[in-house]
């Protein structure tokens, strides 16, 4: 069955995640009726490696987005319910994605990431900075000036990964109304200028309406779900 080629105007979760053209380009926008339906969708497309990089050394944008009957209604950021299941690494993670661009912390994360070609590797090592920054009067400009290969500490094997909490996503979820969207149907998104909006970043601006399934807005392809 072909897709309708009528805009509707119905609801569903829109899970965004993408990287604004530069060094790295994704524009992906996941459709569904449910948080089990995303989840089962990021986790076939994306890895934890490919994840990980995607946000911690491009600061990709990850976002649940709620549409209702074909208006945008709710917007939750993603980034604080990414967890590695190492709560220094977390904690590293966390203040890293705080940081903002360009700060000390971002720039020391860049070097060791060059240094170690490895986004968890560098995580890694960026928590043991900030540990022995807890515990020694080195300010962060002195430990950057002093990492290189030679002076990364000798970390043991890392068994973390980096993965949404799936709980604390579906209780941000906002409940659907009817008319819930359909497949083979795309819904319109709309939204007031003196409302919530995508920000400039965002591919929901780009795009003319979202499916149950995918839309790819960098590779120009589309993956619908049939059910």
């Amino acid at each position: 069955m072909e897709p309708d080629s009528d805009l509707v105007a119905a609801s569903c979760h829109v899970l965004e995640f993408s990287v604004s053209p530069g060094g790295a380009r994704q524009g992906d926008l996941h459709g569904a009726l449910d948080v089990a339906r995303l989840r089962a969708r990021f986790e076939d497309r994306y890895d934890t490696d490919h994840l990980a990089y995607l946000v911690l050394w491009y600061g990709a944008f990850l976002h649940l987005w709620t549409v209702q009957a074909g208006k945008l209604t709710a917007g939750v950021d993603l980034h604080p319910h990414l967890r590695t299941g190492d709560p220094s690494l977390d904690r590293a993670a966390s203040a890293l994605l705080a940081s903002g661009r360009p700060s000390e912390l971002r720039d020391l994360f860049n070097k060791i990431h060059l240094l170690t070609d490895e986004t968890m590797t560098a995580l890694r090592v960026l928590a043991h900075v900030l540990d022995l920054r807890e515990h020694a009067p080195d300010d962060l400009a002195a430990a950057l000036a002093g990492i290189d290969r030679r002076t990364l500490p000798d970390l043991p094997p890392i068994a973390a990964t980096y993965e949404l909490d799936w709980s604390a996503v579906a209780a941000t979820a906002e409940p659907l109304r009817d008319p819930l969207l359909r497949p083979h149907e795309t819904t319109a998104v709309t939204w007031s200028q003196d409302g919530l909006a995508p920000p400039w970043d965002s591919y929901l601006r780009h795009v003319d309406g979202v499916i149950l399934g995918l839309v790819d807005l960098e590779g120009g392809d589309e993956e619908w779900d049939d059910a």
